[in-house]
Parts: structure tokens; C-alpha cells; sequence
């Protein structure tokens, strides 16, 4: 099992998205509007996971010290249109499947196929090798670690919901707080993923 620290991928992360809080934020904001647009049809609901793969390419490259451009959340994801589209369906099913029936099962596949879409649009993997290389991936570093900074991440924007009992200036610290912090907690899974990416080929 590759070590990995917690606390230094959150440092990290939390360095790369102040370096870049501007850049994650407008693209952001672009990838919102751009979901909400496509949702509004039945066609344009298929083209959400490229447009998230594409969004994932540009934190990935950003992650690594690249220099990607505002708007450049379209260009990858949908040159893999086809593999990140099966990808979803397919993660979809067998994490509902797997919550439905015994629960722990779709917990377990939520942490293991999480590097899936990022296999994808980073190695240019097929939906096959994506969701075998992610199960690897996240085993050669450890299921629970894994879990662990996933889950922190999310405790961060729950903890906002505090905020929401505060009179007067609260509810505002609830809902601008997450969206203020977003480009600093959003590049911590992503450095994560490089982190193990890195790791395995020095091997």
C-alpha cells in the first residue's frame, strides 16, 4: 500500500486553488450554467458527463501546474463524449444497485469508481479500463484513506449548514460561504488523484 498523507494533500490542494481561485471560479460558474442549459432537454442531458469530464480535465491540468484558459471545460470532456457517457450509465446503475440491495456494496463502488471519469479524460482510458484501473488505483492506496479525504471534503461544505442557524447574517455565511471556499476544497480530490497517478508509475 503507497503512502499518501492526508494533511499534505489538503495543504496542497488548498495551495494549488489559491493560485488559481479566479480561474476555478469563473469556470466554475461557466460549467453551472452550461449544466443547467444542457438539462433543460432530454438530448442535452446525455451531453452532461462530457461537459463534467471536460471540467474534470481542466482541474486535472491545473492540478499539475498546466495553464488552462477560461471556457476550456468543453474541449476534452467531449472529444470523449461516447466512454465518459457509458462510464456514468454504467457507475450509475451498479452504485443505485449496490445502495439498494445491501447499501455497503454502492458505498464501497462510490469510493472505488471515483477516479473513473478522471482515468478517462487524463490517461484516455476506455470505460473498461477506466473502472478496473480506478478499483486498482484506489486499493493501492488504501479504500478507507481514499474515503477519508472524500469525506472530509464533503464535511467541509456540510459544516456551512451551521451557519444556517445563526439569525440575521447567518443564512448568507450558508449559502456564499461554500461557493467562496469552492476553488481551494475542489482541487484537494484532484491533487489526490495525481498524487496516486504519480505514485503508480514510479513503480
Amino acid at each position: 500500500m503507497k503512502n499518501i498523507s492526508i494533511i499534505e494533500t489538503f495543504s496542497e490542494g488548498f495551495r494549488v486553488g489559491a493560485r488559481n481561485y479566479f480561474l476555478i471560479l469563473v469556470n466554475t460558474f461557466l460549467y453551472l450554467i452550461s449544466s443547467i442549459l444542457l438539462g433543460i432537454t432530454i438530448i442535452g442531458i446525455f451531453a452532461l458527463p462530457a461537459l463534467l469530464g471536460g471540467y474534470y480535465h481542466f482541474l486535472i491540468q491545473t492540478a499539475k501546474g498546466k495553464h488552462p484558459k477560461i471556457g476550456s471545460i468543453y474541449g476534452k470532456g467531449f472529444k470523449n463524449f461516447g466512454p465518459l457517457l457509458f462510464a456514468a450509465i454504467i457507475s450509475c446503475m451498479g452504485i443505485i444497485l449496490g445502495l439498494i440491495l445491501f447499501l455497503i456494496p454502492g458505498i464501497y463502488l462510490i469510493i472505488a469508481w471515483s477516479f473513473i471519469f478522471y482515468l478517462i479524460v487524463d490517461q484516455n482510458l476506455n470505460v473498461r479500463e477506466a473502472f478496473s484501473k480506478s478499483r486498482e488505483l484506489i486499493h493501492s492506496v488504501g479504500w478507507w484513506k481514499t474515503s477519508v479525504v472524500l469525506g472530509l471534503t464533503h464535511l467541509i461544505y456540510i459544516m456551512f449548514e451551521v451557519f444556517a442557524f445563526i439569525p440575521s447574517v447567518g443564512i448568507y455565511i450558508y449559502l456564499i460561504g461554500p461557493i467562496l471556499i469552492y476553488p481551494l476544497v475542489s482541487m484537494v480530490y484532484v491533487v489526490y488523484f495525481v498524487k496516486v497517478i504519480s505514485l503508480n508509475s514510479e513503480q
